[in-house]
């Protein structure tokens, strides 16, 4: 990376002494001086990309957000929170980014971030790490702090099912439609090793999803279906 710098720095510097030639007429053969306009740019960019460089040591739990100027996805708002819950010892590629001019393609994912959505809902998304810093305490309002932290606990205490069970969606944690909010559903099968739905892309929350269980629910005609779901999520109903 130290190469790159080097070559943007002489840039810089070359940028700055065309213009200290001011408004002197170009002699035959050279070029007219850069714009304060493109210089500004040129100063920009070499800001940007000094921030994305260093990759900051994050870990699980730590509250972060978006570095300045590189913010790249939906989730979080450009001046929100997300809480750390999980760091890949290398990145990660979506292989389903098949269009090169997406500024997601071939994006280098090294974290999930878990955020809270629209209606409350405690969901992760995986990010590159160099775009993120953590967050001061001044960032983070008290409430939106508490609820990371316990979201992200609820997540992380896993329970034990079999089929048979009767469970319902932890408090704040449901990330798709089925079951409805306060319903139940049956454990039908729970799997060793957890499957992965290979069409969700890098930007949904359900990317490398674990869904380590099946569970059944009666829809409004009053059919019995079956849904793949993460079990981090759900909780048992006790038995009456």
């Amino acid at each position: 990376m130290s190469e790159v710098e080097d070559k943007l720095r002489d840039l810089l510097q070359s940028l700055e002494r065309e213009r200290s030639k001011g408004e002197k007429k170009p002699e035959k053969g050279e070029g007219q001086p850069l714009s304060e306009k493109e210089l500004k740019a040129m100063r920009l960019i070499s800001d940007r990309y000094k921030a994305y460089v260093p990759e900051i040591s994050l870990k699980v739990g730590d509250i972060v957000k978006w570095k300045k100027g590189m913010r790249n996805r939906r989730f979080p708002s450009s001046d929100g929170v997300a809480i750390v819950t999980k760091v890949y010892p290398e990145p990660i590629y979506d292989d389903k980014a098949k269009d090169s001019g997406s500024p997601q393609f071939h994006d280098p994912m090294t974290v999930v971030l878990g955020v809270i959505d629209e209606d409350g809902d405690f969901v992760e998304f995986h990010y590159d790490g160099h775009r993120f810093e953590v967050a001061s305490g001044s960032d983070v309002p008290p409430r939106t702090l508490q609820q990371l932290r316990e979201r992200h606990e609820l997540l992380c205490a896993v329970e034990h099912f079999e089929p048979g069970d009767i469970v319902t969606w932890k408090e704040g944690l449901r990330n798709k439609k089925h079951p409805e909010p306060g319903t139940a559903a049956l454990v039908v099968n729970v799997f060793e090793n957890p499957l992965y739905d290979t069409a969700a892309g890098a930007g949904s929350p359900y990317f490398n999803e674990p869904l380590g269980f099946v569970i059944g629910i009666i829809d409004d005609d009053g059919d019995f279906l079956c849904f793949h779901s993460d079990p981090r999520r759900f909780t048992h109903i006790p038995p009456l």
